[in-house]
């Protein structure tokens, strides 16, 4: 009997999704965890391997002794699912039987569930679900196949190699041999960090030789990692007449559609030369440079062509052509647009409260949606607010402008580049709000959902309060969308729109604050309050972690509840609003009252300018105060006016509370 207890799973498809290939795996080894633990499949390692046609993991399970801290649970556990060790030298083994049973029903509830982002695929005469067709399933356990069949597929112990040598079949016979196998008899890396580290050993021994460097984001090298089963690399090369083209134009036909690297001198001058990360090994390379060098020569002779064709006419002479371009059919033309952006654009400032050159701000929302009218951009249409960029450039005007029309669509979806400066943040903000609330216009807010959101409005919402937090911007988004909805003139839907626009906004907050590890409960506090500034949000958040909450926040729970519990049966004080000095006879109250007005005074200011930190600290002193007051002082006093007047202390200081946070959801 073999006592290893090793399990090999891999699943062998169809090209997958390249982009998602890290969240694939992620998601896969997750699952696989989850279904282990709820069998009391116990186990001290995973190691997870994926590429372009292959998703695998290798586990280990627990071996444990008598003397174990856990084998007491674990007996308990086996024995109440019907399942036992074997033991050998004091030592107890997961019996193989019970394995060959429940890794059939594990891997069957993993792949029904691994789907990333509602990204599947139909196959077969059953019509199977997956992200990709599945072409084999190799499942071994210490060296033996555990026979099952899932998907129309008979489990075995076959892989396949790289499809570049025929898709050729390797048996594994031991599991151990698996990753040695592949590399050596089919010319793949299962291990994703080894190809990365060979990508990255190739281009410095080319660097080294040539005396260039490369220009690469790690994202780049991520997706040209899990692009290719086995690295290798092949310098290119095109006509040098076209270095005279804009550099992000040669980048994005290289890097964009050939997935090459450019490279760069040593003053950071663009080289023709081009670094190509092939899937297979070439005994001669020179039929690939030669169909490289013809493809990428054609798209930029294609492209500058279309560049020498836009230059005929000055980038302003395209503004007035926008009128033809309609926006949405209900909205109107880009050229109404970009003058609805003008006054969103001086609506944010006033917001703000920041100064800036408003004829610089006008100026590039003048020039922000020229480039669309562009033969480059009818052509390569992904080249927006680069083209722009470049063609301002050429015309003299402010470099700040220039890039105010390549930012200004920044960022394009969840991790892109944040605009850089204050003039693209405000552009970009109120180009992005626009959108939303056009396209609210046309599809009704109720009806979005995950599954029906074709303008991708959920996505804009959270870029919205992303480019607001990154950028540290106060701004109440109810007051400006009110003011856009009246630019629109649907004053008609004004008061609906503007709750809808905002609520719907707000509710991807939630996952933004989820995402920096607060509490759902802080988080659900804050959105019953009408606050519509997220910054403002995040900052009264934020004071209470470093207030150190967990510590006293349960303090302030009891001492808001014991408040609530008093005036919540005396409705008839909510007609009284001042307090009455005479009435102050303890001394517990005249000190209450005293340091409510302090407080109160000094928490104008501390909303004014969004600085919690000291505002927590009156706060808790506030409740300190209160407790002295409501443990020495008696409420229900046959006195009405003493009466009313003590609840309307505390109902005072309660009011301060609930400007701040909703203590009601602690309750």
């Amino acid at each position: 009997m073999n006592y290893k207890n090793i399990l090999l799973i891999e699943i062998v498809t169809e090209e997958l999704p390249i982009k998602n290939l890290k969240n694939i795996i992620k998601k896969f080894l997750k699952l696989i965890k989850l279904e282990l633990i709820n069998n009391f499949l116990y186990f001290s390692k995973i190691k997870s391997y994926v590429t372009l046609r292959r998703i695998s993991c290798k586990i280990n399970f627990i071996n444990i002794t008598s003397n174990n801290k856990i084998f007491k649970v674990l007996i308990k556990n086996l024995i109440n699912k019907n399942m036992f060790f074997e033991k050998n030298n004091d030592k107890y083994y997961i019996f193989e039987k019970n394995i060959f049973i429940l890794i059939p029903k594990i891997l069957k509830n993993v792949l029904s569930k691994l789907i990333i982002n509602n990204i599947f695929m139909k196959w077969g005469i059953k019509n199977y679900f997956f992200i990709r067709p599945i072409r084999n399933l190799l499942v071994l356990f210490n060296d033996k196949v555990i026979k099952f069949k899932i998907f129309n597929i008979i489990t075995n112990n076959l892989s396949f190699g790289n499809k570049y040598i025929g898709n050729k079949s390797i048996t594994i016979d031991k599991i151990d041999n698996y990753l040695d196998n592949l590399y050596y008899l089919g010319k793949v890396i299962v291990d994703y960090n080894i190809r990365k580290n060979r990508i990255i050993f190739f281009l410095k021994k080319i660097t080294d030789r040539y005396n260039f460097h490369y220009n690469y984001s790690e994202n780049f090298l991520d997706f040209i990692t899990s692009m290719v089963e086995w690295p290798n690399i092949i310098i290119g090369i095109f006509n040098k007449k076209f270095l005279f083209l804009p550099i992000d134009i040669i980048i994005y036909v290289i890097q964009d559609i050939f997935k090459c690297l450019v490279t760069l001198d040593i003053n950071n001058k663009l080289l023709n030369y081009f670094i190509i990360i092939s899937n297979r090994n070439f005994i001669n390379n020179f039929y690939i440079i030669r169909g490289y060098k013809k493809n990428v020569e054609f798209r930029l002779l294609e492209i500058s062509k279309l560049y020498n064709d836009d230059r005929k006419n000055k980038l302003i002479s395209y503004f007035p052509k926008l009128k033809n371009i309609i926006f949405y059919e209900k909205i109107g033309s880009l050229y109404k647009k970009c003058k609805r952006l003008r006054l969103i654009s001086y609506k944010i400032l006033n917001l703000i409260n920041k100064k800036i050159d408003r004829k610089i701000l006008f100026k590039s929302i003048l020039l922000i949606k020229c480039d669309l009218i562009s033969s480059l951009y009818k052509k390569y249409n992904t080249l927006k607010g680069i083209i722009g960029m470049y063609y301002s450039l050429m015309d003299k005007e402010l470099p700040l402008i220039s890039l105010v029309i390549k930012e200004h669509y920044y960022p394009r979806y969840n991790g892109d580049y944040i605009p850089t400066n204050l003039y693209s943040v405000i552009v970009s903000l109120s180009d992005k709000i626009d959108t939303l609330i056009s396209l609210s216009l046309i599809k009704d807010f109720f009806l979005i959902k995950k599954s029906n959101d074709p303008y991708f409005l959920r996505r804009l919402s959270v870029i919205i309060l992303n480019i607001i937090l990154h950028n540290k911007i106060y701004i109440n988004l109810f007051n400006l969308i009110e003011y856009i909805i009246d630019i629109f003139n649907y004053i008609s839907l004004k008061k609906n729109y503007v709750h809808n626009i905002v609520n719907f906004i707000f509710k991807r907050s939630f996952n933004i604050f989820l995402k920096l590890n607060y509490d759902i409960k802080i988080i659900n506090s804050f959105s019953n309050l009408g606050i519509y500034d997220i910054l403002d949000i995040k900052n009264r958040i934020d004071s209470l972690y470093e207030f150190k909450f967990y510590e006293k926040f349960s303090y302030l729970i009891f001492i808001s509840k014991r408040i609530n519990n008093i005036i919540i049966h005396d409705n008839y004080i909510y007609n009284c609003n001042k307090i009455n000095k005479k009435y102050l006879i303890s001394i517990e109250e005249k000190k209450l009252f005293y340091f409510l007005k302090k407080f109160n005074s000094y928490s104008l200011n501390c909303f004014l300018t969004h600085n919690y930190n000291r505002f927590i600290r009156y706060l808790f002193i506030s409740f300190k105060k209160t407790e002295i007051f409501l443990d020495n002082i008696k409420i229900n006093v046959l006195n009405k006016n003493l009466r009313i007047n003590r609840i309307l202390i505390l109902k005072k200081i309660k009011d301060l509370y609930d400007k701040f946070i909703d203590f009601k959801v602690f309750y």
